[in-house]
Parts: C-alpha cells; sequence; structure tokens
C-alpha cells in the first residue's frame, strides 16, 4: 500500500523509542521490539507495492479475465507485452548508441545480447517440447532464428568495439 512505507518509519521509530527509553515510557523493552517488528513488515510491504511495475496490475487483470473472456485476456497480453518489447528495444538502441564510446555500456549491451540468446534458446526448448503438434511451430522457429542472427551480428560487433575499447 502506498501509505506502508511511512506507517513502517514511524511504527519502527517509535519502538527504538520504546526500547531505549524504556524507563521513560514505563514499557517492556518486548513491546518495543514487537513495534520495530510490525514497522519491518510494512516496510516490506511498502517496499514490494512499490516495486511492482505499472503493467503488472493489467497482467494480473488478463490473467482474471482469461477463464471467461480469453479474447480480451490475450489482447490486453498482446498490448503489455509489446509496450515491453518497444521499451527493450529503446534501451538496447541507447546502449547501443552508448557502447561507441564507453566500454561500461559496451558490456552491459553484451550482457543484454547474451541473456536475450538464452531466453531466445530456452523459448526454442519450451516450444518445441510444448509446440510439437502445433501448425505454427515452424513459424516461430523461423521468427527466433532469425533474430537470433540479427542478435548475434550485433553481438559480435559489440565484441569487436569492447577489444578497442580497451587500454
Amino acid at each position: 500500500m502506498k501509505g506502508d512505507i511511512a506507517r513502517g518509519v514511524v511504527t519502527c521509530l517509535i519502538g527504538v523509542a520504546l526500547i531505549l527509553g524504556r524507563e521513560l515510557f514505563d514499557a517492556p523493552w518486548v513491546v518495543g521490539v514487537a513495534f520495530l517488528l510490525l514497522g519491518t513488515v510494512f516496510l516490506v510491504r511498502g517496499a514490494r507495492w512499490r516495486t511492482r511495475s505499472p503493467d503488472d496490475g493489467l497482467i494480473d487483470q488478463a490473467f482474471a479475465l482469461s477463464a471467461s473472456d480469453s479474447v480480451a485476456s490475450e489482447q490486453i497480453l498482446g498490448k503489455v507485452f509489446a509496450a515491453r518489447a518497444e521499451s527493450d528495444r529503446q534501451e538496447l538502441a541507447r546502449l547501443e548508441h552508448e557502447a561507441r564510446g564507453s566500454p561500461i555500456a559496451a558490456r552491459e549491451l553484451r550482457r543484454r545480447l547474451q541473456e536475450t540468446l538464452r531466453q531466445r534458446a530456452d523459448a526454442t526448448r519450451h516450444f518445441k517440447l510444448h509446440m510439437a503438434n502445433d501448425s505454427r511451430l515452424p513459424s516461430v522457429l523461423r521468427n527466433i532464428d532469425e533474430a537470433n542472427v540479427q542478435t548475434s551480428r550485433l553481438l559480435a560487433e559489440v565484441e569487436t568495439r569492447l577489444k578497442e575499447l580497451q587500454p
């Protein structure tokens, strides 16, 4: 929840005050520890709420709709994943531009491209296992292979750039 971080900070501060000022507040130290634990729970809840992507709510909604309206669910998921793919493309383009002069950006780009190739290899294995009888499988595998060729080409360029940028 939104207020959980503030609630957690205040509760933790009360707990510390109760522990440090036992005589002043006439409270056993256990009460202070209880406030600290409760404050920690609020902080964790608040941190988890903040780390959720705005798309996570749409994904939750799509999964809730999947049983009753699979078409709407697929449309929502398609929009979310298309937006994420575009965001990833923009991030990779930014990294590629920065990698021309920065070894740090080049190493990050190399790591991201290697991770992309690993994810596609996992997806290929998954599709072959679970879509063996699906008529769309050859097309899916062909698209993955074409994307892998482009990614591998870019990875080779990044490796060359990294060698040039190394002192």
